[in-house]
Protein backbone atom coordinates (compact mmCIF):
# COMPACT_ATOMS: atom_id res chain seq x y z
CA UNK A 1 0.00 0.00 0.00
CA UNK A 2 1.30 3.19 -0.97
CA UNK A 3 -0.68 6.63 0.30
CA UNK A 4 0.30 10.19 -1.35
CA UNK A 5 -1.15 13.42 -0.26
CA UNK A 6 -3.09 15.72 -2.27
CA UNK A 7 -3.17 18.58 -0.06
CA UNK A 8 -5.76 19.44 2.13
CA UNK A 9 -7.64 16.12 3.11
CA UNK A 10 -7.04 14.90 -0.09
CA UNK A 11 -5.07 11.89 -0.62
CA UNK A 12 -4.42 9.21 -3.42
CA UNK A 13 -4.23 4.84 -1.62
CA UNK A 14 -2.82 2.59 -3.88
CA UNK A 15 -3.28 -0.85 -2.94
CA UNK A 16 -3.57 -4.53 -4.51
CA UNK A 17 -6.99 -4.29 -5.25
CA UNK A 18 -7.28 -0.86 -7.02
CA UNK A 19 -6.28 2.89 -6.26
CA UNK A 20 -8.88 5.17 -4.36
CA UNK A 21 -8.90 8.60 -4.47
CA UNK A 22 -10.09 10.77 -1.41
CA UNK A 23 -11.19 14.14 -1.23
CA UNK A 24 -9.39 15.72 -4.45
CA UNK A 25 -9.77 19.68 -4.04
CA UNK A 26 -7.82 22.64 -5.91
CA UNK A 27 -9.79 25.24 -4.50
CA UNK A 28 -10.40 28.16 -3.76
CA UNK A 29 -13.51 27.27 -2.05
CA UNK A 30 -16.06 29.14 0.58
CA UNK A 31 -16.15 31.95 -1.85
CA UNK A 32 -12.18 32.32 -2.49
CA UNK A 33 -11.72 32.71 1.63
CA UNK A 34 -10.26 28.83 1.75
CA UNK A 35 -7.42 26.97 -0.08
CA UNK A 36 -4.91 24.49 -0.04
CA UNK A 37 -1.65 25.28 1.32
CA UNK A 38 0.93 24.19 0.46
CA UNK A 39 -0.41 24.84 -3.07
CA UNK A 40 -1.29 21.91 -4.79
CA UNK A 41 -1.59 22.87 -8.55
CA UNK A 42 1.37 21.57 -9.54
CA UNK A 43 0.66 17.75 -8.55
CA UNK A 44 -0.13 15.60 -12.38
CA UNK A 45 -3.72 15.75 -11.63
CA UNK A 46 -4.35 14.10 -14.70
CA UNK A 47 -2.22 10.66 -13.68
CA UNK A 48 -4.23 10.36 -10.59
CA UNK A 49 -7.48 10.49 -12.01
CA UNK A 50 -6.52 8.36 -14.86
CA UNK A 51 -5.16 6.07 -12.43
CA UNK A 52 -7.80 6.39 -9.70
CA UNK A 53 -10.42 3.27 -9.52
CA UNK A 54 -12.56 4.58 -6.76
CA UNK A 55 -13.72 8.02 -5.77
CA UNK A 56 -14.64 8.86 -2.13
CA UNK A 57 -15.96 12.04 -1.48
CA UNK A 58 -15.82 12.41 2.41
CA UNK A 59 -18.71 14.72 2.58
CA UNK A 60 -20.21 18.13 0.48
CA UNK A 61 -17.81 20.45 2.26
CA UNK A 62 -16.24 22.43 -0.21
CA UNK A 63 -12.79 21.61 0.99
CA UNK A 64 -13.69 18.16 0.56
CA UNK A 65 -16.04 18.17 -2.60
CA UNK A 66 -14.57 20.52 -5.97
CA UNK A 67 -16.99 19.82 -8.50
CA UNK A 68 -14.25 21.43 -11.04
CA UNK A 69 -11.72 19.38 -10.21
CA UNK A 70 -14.08 16.12 -10.53
CA UNK A 71 -14.93 17.39 -14.31
CA UNK A 72 -11.73 18.37 -15.31
CA UNK A 73 -9.71 15.56 -14.05
CA UNK A 74 -11.63 12.62 -12.87
CA UNK A 75 -13.24 9.87 -15.52
CA UNK A 76 -17.02 9.83 -15.75
CA UNK A 77 -16.82 5.78 -15.52
CA UNK A 78 -15.02 5.29 -11.74
CA UNK A 79 -16.66 3.40 -9.11
CA UNK A 80 -18.14 5.89 -6.58
CA UNK A 81 -17.86 5.02 -3.12
CA UNK A 82 -21.07 6.99 -1.27
CA UNK A 83 -21.41 6.76 2.36
CA UNK A 84 -24.89 6.41 3.67
CA UNK A 85 -26.51 9.86 4.82
CA UNK A 86 -29.90 10.62 5.43
CA UNK A 87 -30.72 13.02 2.50
CA UNK A 88 -29.15 12.28 -0.73
CA UNK A 89 -28.02 15.85 -1.54
CA UNK A 90 -24.14 14.24 -1.95
CA UNK A 91 -25.52 11.58 -4.31
CA UNK A 92 -27.59 14.20 -6.63
CA UNK A 93 -24.43 16.38 -6.87
CA UNK A 94 -22.74 13.01 -8.06
CA UNK A 95 -25.19 12.35 -10.25
CA UNK A 96 -25.41 15.73 -12.08
CA UNK A 97 -21.60 15.90 -12.83
CA UNK A 98 -22.19 12.69 -14.92
CA UNK A 99 -21.22 9.71 -12.55
CA UNK A 100 -23.46 6.66 -12.53
CA UNK A 101 -21.23 3.69 -11.52
CA UNK A 102 -21.96 4.68 -7.63
CA UNK A 103 -21.33 2.08 -5.05
CA UNK A 104 -23.83 2.25 -1.90
CA UNK A 105 -21.61 1.71 1.23
CA UNK A 106 -24.38 0.89 3.87
CA UNK A 107 -22.08 2.19 7.45
CA UNK A 108 -20.66 -0.33 9.08
CA UNK A 109 -20.50 -2.70 6.54
CA UNK A 110 -17.38 -4.09 4.29
CA UNK A 111 -16.95 -3.49 0.80
CA UNK A 112 -14.55 -6.54 -0.65
CA UNK A 113 -13.36 -5.98 -4.03
CA UNK A 114 -10.76 -8.78 -4.69
CA UNK A 115 -8.01 -8.87 -1.47
CA UNK A 116 -9.30 -4.59 -1.05
CA UNK A 117 -11.72 -4.10 1.67
CA UNK A 118 -13.41 -1.23 2.22
CA UNK A 119 -15.78 0.19 4.59
CA UNK A 120 -17.26 3.62 4.98
CA UNK A 121 -18.49 4.95 8.54
CA UNK A 122 -20.95 7.74 8.21
CA UNK A 123 -21.96 10.16 10.93
CA UNK A 124 -25.20 11.91 11.09
CA UNK A 125 -25.46 13.64 14.70
CA UNK A 126 -26.83 17.19 15.02
CA UNK A 127 -22.71 17.98 15.51
CA UNK A 128 -22.48 16.82 11.80
CA UNK A 129 -24.36 19.15 10.75
CA UNK A 130 -27.51 18.22 7.97
CA UNK A 131 -25.07 16.88 5.22
CA UNK A 132 -23.19 14.64 7.52
CA UNK A 133 -19.55 13.78 7.61
CA UNK A 134 -17.60 9.77 6.90
CA UNK A 135 -14.41 8.33 7.70
CA UNK A 136 -12.91 5.95 5.09
CA UNK A 137 -11.31 2.39 6.52
CA UNK A 138 -8.79 0.36 4.12
CA UNK A 139 -7.45 -2.79 4.13
CA UNK A 140 -5.55 -4.81 1.14
CA UNK A 141 -3.91 -7.18 3.01
CA UNK A 142 -0.42 -5.63 3.15
CA UNK A 143 -0.95 -2.48 4.69
CA UNK A 144 -4.24 -1.14 7.14
CA UNK A 145 -5.39 2.60 7.32
CA UNK A 146 -8.36 4.99 8.73
CA UNK A 147 -8.99 8.17 7.02
CA UNK A 148 -11.10 10.44 9.71
CA UNK A 149 -10.55 13.96 8.25
CA UNK A 150 -13.27 15.99 9.73
CA UNK A 151 -15.61 13.05 11.24
CA UNK A 152 -15.90 11.84 15.18
CA UNK A 153 -14.92 8.19 15.47
CA UNK A 154 -18.25 7.16 17.18
CA UNK A 155 -18.92 3.26 17.17
CA UNK A 156 -15.04 2.47 18.09
CA UNK A 157 -15.86 -1.32 18.49
CA UNK A 158 -17.00 -1.55 14.75
CA UNK A 159 -14.03 0.74 13.40
CA UNK A 160 -11.14 -1.09 15.34
CA UNK A 161 -13.50 -4.83 14.53
CA UNK A 162 -12.18 -4.01 10.76
CA UNK A 163 -8.61 -4.06 11.87
CA UNK A 164 -6.22 -1.95 13.56
CA UNK A 165 -5.40 0.91 10.77
CA UNK A 166 -1.31 0.71 10.25
CA UNK A 167 -1.47 4.93 9.19
CA UNK A 168 -3.99 7.15 10.74
CA UNK A 169 -5.16 10.14 9.22
CA UNK A 170 -7.57 12.76 10.68
CA UNK A 171 -7.85 16.57 10.99
CA UNK A 172 -5.57 18.68 13.23
CA UNK A 173 -7.46 21.84 13.20
CA UNK A 174 -11.45 22.62 12.88
CA UNK A 175 -14.01 25.05 11.57
CA UNK A 176 -17.17 25.67 13.05
CA UNK A 177 -19.85 26.22 10.69
CA UNK A 178 -22.71 24.46 11.61
CA UNK A 179 -24.92 25.80 12.25
CA UNK A 180 -23.96 29.54 13.06
CA UNK A 181 -23.24 30.68 9.51
CA UNK A 182 -26.25 28.35 8.08
CA UNK A 183 -29.24 30.48 7.08
CA UNK A 184 -31.92 29.59 9.35
CA UNK A 185 -34.07 31.00 12.15
CA UNK A 186 -32.42 32.44 15.18
CA UNK A 187 -34.41 29.87 17.35
CA UNK A 188 -33.76 26.99 15.05
CA UNK A 189 -29.73 28.20 15.28
CA UNK A 190 -29.91 27.70 19.26
CA UNK A 191 -31.70 24.35 19.50
CA UNK A 192 -29.08 22.93 16.80
CA UNK A 193 -26.39 24.64 19.00
CA UNK A 194 -28.16 23.22 22.23
CA UNK A 195 -28.07 19.97 20.05
CA UNK A 196 -24.82 19.78 19.17
CA UNK A 197 -23.44 20.60 21.98
CA UNK A 198 -25.44 17.52 24.17
CA UNK A 199 -24.16 15.07 21.49
CA UNK A 200 -20.76 16.33 21.80
CA UNK A 201 -20.65 16.15 25.58
CA UNK A 202 -22.71 13.13 25.52
CA UNK A 203 -19.41 11.12 23.18
CA UNK A 204 -17.10 12.78 25.10
CA UNK A 205 -18.68 11.08 28.30
CA UNK A 206 -18.58 7.91 26.80
CA UNK A 207 -14.78 8.14 25.38
CA UNK A 208 -13.93 8.74 28.82
CA UNK A 209 -15.99 5.78 30.17
CA UNK A 210 -14.37 3.32 27.36
CA UNK A 211 -10.92 4.44 29.02
CA UNK A 212 -12.11 3.52 32.44
CA UNK A 213 -12.20 6.97 33.33
CA UNK A 214 -14.48 8.27 35.86
CA UNK A 215 -16.45 10.95 34.36
CA UNK A 216 -18.85 13.15 36.38
CA UNK A 217 -20.74 15.66 35.08
CA UNK A 218 -21.70 19.28 36.71
CA UNK A 219 -24.72 21.46 36.13
CA UNK A 220 -24.91 25.16 36.89
CA UNK A 221 -28.97 25.47 38.47
CA UNK A 222 -30.65 28.49 39.58
CA UNK A 223 -30.28 30.55 36.84
CA UNK A 224 -32.72 33.57 36.32
CA UNK A 225 -34.80 31.25 33.84
CA UNK A 226 -34.71 28.47 35.82
CA UNK A 227 -38.04 26.72 36.79
CA UNK A 228 -39.06 23.26 37.53
CA UNK A 229 -39.27 22.34 33.86
CA UNK A 230 -35.73 23.65 32.87
CA UNK A 231 -34.31 21.38 35.88
CA UNK A 232 -36.34 18.08 34.61
CA UNK A 233 -34.16 18.64 31.69
CA UNK A 234 -31.30 18.64 33.53
CA UNK A 235 -31.47 15.17 34.88
CA UNK A 236 -32.90 14.00 31.44
CA UNK A 237 -29.87 14.82 30.09
CA UNK A 238 -28.09 13.03 32.89
CA UNK A 239 -29.54 10.00 32.08
CA UNK A 240 -29.53 10.39 28.23
CA UNK A 241 -25.24 11.16 28.66
CA UNK A 242 -24.72 8.48 31.54
CA UNK A 243 -22.30 9.97 33.42
CA UNK A 244 -20.77 7.72 36.34
CA UNK A 245 -21.98 10.80 38.84
CA UNK A 246 -23.79 14.19 38.42
CA UNK A 247 -23.59 17.28 40.08
CA UNK A 248 -26.35 20.05 40.52
CA UNK A 249 -24.52 23.24 41.27
CA UNK A 250 -25.98 26.45 42.14
CA UNK A 251 -25.47 29.52 40.08
CA UNK A 252 -22.96 31.69 42.40
CA UNK A 253 -21.42 34.94 41.51
CA UNK A 254 -18.01 34.75 42.81
CA UNK A 255 -17.45 38.00 45.12
CA UNK A 256 -14.72 40.19 43.26
CA UNK A 257 -15.36 38.19 39.90
CA UNK A 258 -16.75 40.01 36.94
CA UNK A 259 -19.94 38.43 36.90
CA UNK A 260 -20.58 39.49 40.51
CA UNK A 261 -20.22 43.18 39.58
CA UNK A 262 -22.26 42.83 35.93
CA UNK A 263 -24.99 41.37 37.80
CA UNK A 264 -25.26 44.77 39.77
CA UNK A 265 -28.53 45.00 42.00
CA UNK A 266 -29.73 41.32 41.14
CA UNK A 267 -27.09 40.25 43.96
CA UNK A 268 -29.00 40.44 46.86
CA UNK A 269 -27.30 38.08 49.48
CA UNK A 270 -23.54 39.14 50.81
CA UNK A 271 -23.03 36.69 53.41
CA UNK A 272 -20.01 35.39 51.85
CA UNK A 273 -20.04 32.32 54.24
CA UNK A 274 -22.94 30.84 52.12
CA UNK A 275 -21.25 31.40 48.97
CA UNK A 276 -20.59 27.31 48.51
CA UNK A 277 -22.33 26.43 45.39
CA UNK A 278 -25.07 24.19 47.76
CA UNK A 279 -27.01 27.48 48.92
CA UNK A 280 -29.30 29.22 46.80
CA UNK A 281 -27.53 33.06 46.57
CA UNK A 282 -29.79 33.99 43.12
CA UNK A 283 -33.30 33.61 43.43
CA UNK A 284 -35.20 32.44 40.01
CA UNK A 285 -37.61 34.58 38.71
CA UNK A 286 -40.11 31.95 38.94
CA UNK A 287 -39.28 30.12 41.92
CA UNK A 288 -38.95 30.46 45.64
CA UNK A 289 -35.39 29.33 46.71
CA UNK A 290 -36.88 26.88 48.89
CA UNK A 291 -38.03 25.00 45.94
CA UNK A 292 -34.96 25.35 44.21
CA UNK A 293 -33.48 23.46 46.53
CA UNK A 294 -36.22 20.59 46.60
CA UNK A 295 -36.18 20.21 42.98
CA UNK A 296 -32.06 19.70 43.03
CA UNK A 297 -32.69 17.12 45.44
CA UNK A 298 -35.94 15.22 43.55
CA UNK A 299 -32.42 14.71 40.95
CA UNK A 300 -30.02 13.68 42.98
CA UNK A 301 -32.21 11.19 44.93
CA UNK A 302 -33.24 9.71 41.17
CA UNK A 303 -29.76 9.82 39.29
CA UNK A 304 -28.24 8.00 42.37
CA UNK A 305 -30.76 5.16 43.40
CA UNK A 306 -30.54 4.23 40.16
CA UNK A 307 -26.71 4.24 40.40
CA UNK A 308 -26.99 2.44 43.37
CA UNK A 309 -29.44 -0.47 42.31
CA UNK A 310 -28.77 -0.93 38.71
CA UNK A 311 -25.28 0.08 38.37
CA UNK A 312 -22.93 0.24 40.59
CA UNK A 313 -22.57 -2.83 42.12
CA UNK A 314 -22.50 -4.66 39.10
CA UNK A 315 -19.59 -2.84 37.33
CA UNK A 316 -17.14 -5.84 36.33
CA UNK A 317 -14.11 -3.82 37.25
CA UNK A 318 -13.14 -4.36 40.73
CA UNK A 319 -10.90 -1.51 41.38
CA UNK A 320 -13.62 0.62 39.33
CA UNK A 321 -16.52 -0.58 41.26
CA UNK A 322 -15.01 -0.60 44.62
CA UNK A 323 -14.18 3.31 44.02
CA UNK A 324 -18.02 4.32 42.89
CA UNK A 325 -19.46 2.01 45.76
CA UNK A 326 -17.33 3.90 48.32
CA UNK A 327 -18.80 7.04 46.72
CA UNK A 328 -22.10 5.70 47.27
CA UNK A 329 -20.94 4.97 51.04
CA UNK A 330 -19.61 8.52 51.10
CA UNK A 331 -23.25 9.75 50.11
CA UNK A 332 -25.16 7.80 51.83
CA UNK A 333 -22.99 8.72 55.36
CA UNK A 334 -23.56 12.76 54.24
CA UNK A 335 -27.11 12.05 53.80
CA UNK A 336 -27.83 10.14 57.07
CA UNK A 337 -25.44 12.97 59.01
CA UNK A 338 -27.45 15.84 57.25
CA UNK A 339 -24.22 17.55 56.06
CA UNK A 340 -25.01 16.57 52.56
CA UNK A 341 -25.94 20.47 50.57
CA UNK A 342 -26.01 21.37 53.82
CA UNK A 343 -29.27 20.00 54.57
CA UNK A 344 -29.38 20.10 58.43
CA UNK A 345 -28.54 23.36 58.48
CA UNK A 346 -31.24 24.73 56.25
CA UNK A 347 -33.89 22.27 57.57
CA UNK A 348 -34.99 20.48 54.88
CA UNK A 349 -36.22 17.18 55.23
CA UNK A 350 -38.10 16.52 52.11
CA UNK A 351 -40.74 18.02 49.79
CA UNK A 352 -42.53 18.19 52.50
CA UNK A 353 -40.70 20.97 54.51
CA UNK A 354 -39.81 22.81 51.13
CA UNK A 355 -41.38 26.05 52.14
CA UNK A 356 -40.49 25.92 55.40
CA UNK A 357 -36.15 25.82 54.54
CA UNK A 358 -34.22 28.35 55.94
CA UNK A 359 -31.18 29.59 54.66
CA UNK A 360 -30.47 31.71 57.62
CA UNK A 361 -29.03 34.72 56.10
CA UNK A 362 -31.02 36.85 58.55
CA UNK A 363 -29.00 35.29 61.09
CA UNK A 364 -25.95 36.40 59.61
CA UNK A 365 -24.94 40.15 59.67
CA UNK A 366 -25.68 40.68 55.93
CA UNK A 367 -23.01 42.80 54.74
CA UNK A 368 -23.73 45.50 52.25
CA UNK A 369 -22.10 45.42 48.88
CA UNK A 370 -18.48 46.04 48.61
CA UNK A 371 -18.17 49.48 47.22
CA UNK A 372 -15.62 50.05 44.18
CA UNK A 373 -12.50 51.03 46.06
CA UNK A 374 -12.58 47.69 47.91
CA UNK A 375 -13.34 45.87 44.98
CA UNK A 376 -10.75 47.02 42.42
CA UNK A 377 -7.77 45.94 43.72
CA UNK A 378 -8.66 41.95 43.91
CA UNK A 379 -9.98 42.50 41.02
CA UNK A 380 -6.64 43.52 39.74
CA UNK A 381 -5.20 40.36 41.32
CA UNK A 382 -7.65 38.06 39.66
CA UNK A 383 -6.74 39.51 36.16
CA UNK A 384 -2.88 38.91 37.20
CA UNK A 385 -3.75 34.96 37.57
CA UNK A 386 -5.92 34.63 34.44
CA UNK A 387 -4.33 31.47 33.90
CA UNK A 388 -5.55 29.75 36.31
CA UNK A 389 -9.24 30.75 35.50
CA UNK A 390 -8.58 29.92 31.78
CA UNK A 391 -7.18 26.65 33.04
CA UNK A 392 -11.22 25.94 34.28
CA UNK A 393 -10.62 26.00 38.08
CA UNK A 394 -12.01 28.52 40.22
CA UNK A 395 -10.50 29.08 43.56
CA UNK A 396 -11.32 32.25 45.31
CA UNK A 397 -10.41 33.45 49.03
CA UNK A 398 -13.42 35.50 50.65
CA UNK A 399 -12.22 38.22 52.98
CA UNK A 400 -14.93 40.11 54.63
CA UNK A 401 -13.83 43.56 54.36
CA UNK A 402 -15.14 45.94 57.18
CA UNK A 403 -14.83 49.71 56.82
CA UNK A 404 -12.23 49.80 59.69
CA UNK A 405 -10.24 47.03 58.48
CA UNK A 406 -10.07 47.79 55.04
CA UNK A 407 -6.54 48.56 54.19
CA UNK A 408 -5.18 45.78 55.74
CA UNK A 409 -7.17 43.69 54.28
CA UNK A 410 -6.25 44.16 50.97
CA UNK A 411 -2.48 43.84 52.36
CA UNK A 412 -3.43 40.85 53.66
CA UNK A 413 -5.99 39.86 50.23
CA UNK A 414 -2.66 40.55 48.28
CA UNK A 415 -0.38 37.67 50.15
CA UNK A 416 -3.11 34.74 49.86
CA UNK A 417 -3.78 35.46 46.42
CA UNK A 418 -0.06 34.73 45.28
CA UNK A 419 0.30 31.96 47.67
CA UNK A 420 -3.17 30.71 46.93
CA UNK A 421 -2.14 30.88 43.08
CA UNK A 422 1.47 28.75 44.02
CA UNK A 423 -1.24 25.71 45.82
CA UNK A 424 -3.27 25.72 42.72
CA UNK A 425 0.37 25.45 40.25
CA UNK A 426 1.47 22.42 42.56
CA UNK A 427 -2.84 21.16 42.25
CA UNK A 428 -2.25 21.16 38.29
CA UNK A 429 0.92 19.04 38.69
CA UNK A 430 -0.61 16.23 41.25
CA UNK A 431 -3.15 16.26 38.68
CA UNK A 432 -1.18 15.75 35.77
CA UNK A 433 0.45 12.47 37.41
CA UNK A 434 -2.92 11.35 38.32
CA UNK A 435 -4.77 11.35 34.94
CA UNK A 436 -2.74 8.86 34.04
CA UNK A 437 -4.04 6.38 36.50
CA UNK A 438 -6.98 4.22 35.75
CA UNK A 439 -10.24 4.60 37.64
CA UNK A 440 -9.73 8.27 38.88
CA UNK A 441 -11.61 11.00 38.34
CA UNK A 442 -10.12 13.35 36.07
CA UNK A 443 -12.23 15.50 33.90
CA UNK A 444 -15.25 17.46 35.08
CA UNK A 445 -17.57 18.14 32.02
CA UNK A 446 -19.68 21.16 32.93
CA UNK A 447 -23.05 22.48 31.14
CA UNK A 448 -24.13 25.74 31.20
CA UNK A 449 -27.42 26.49 29.53
CA UNK A 450 -26.13 29.35 27.07
CA UNK A 451 -28.20 30.01 23.81
CA UNK A 452 -25.29 29.45 21.72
Amino acid sequence: MRITGLGHAGMFIETAGGNIICDPVLGPSFFGSWFPFPDNRGLDWERFGREADFLYISHRHRDHFDPKLLERYIRKDIEVLLPEYPIDDLEQDIRALGYTNITYAPAGEIIERGDLKIMITPLRAPSDGPIGDSSLSVDDGTGSILNQNDSHPLDLDTLLHFGKPDAYFTQVSGAIWWPMVYDLPMDAKQNFAKLKRDAQNKRAIQLLKDAGIVAEAQFIVGLENETAQTLEETYQMAQDWKPDMANWCMYTPWPFSDLFQELGDKVQVFDFEKYNFVTPIMKPDAMERGELLDRVMHNYRRFYMRKAFLEWPWIRDKTRRKYMVGCLKAFAKSGFQRTFYDLGRVGYWGPQTKKRVDFKFADQAVRARPDAEAVQPAHQLGQRHAAVQDAHATFALVVHLDAGARHHHRLALADQHIRLSQLVDDLFRRISLLRHLPGLLCPILRNINLDQ
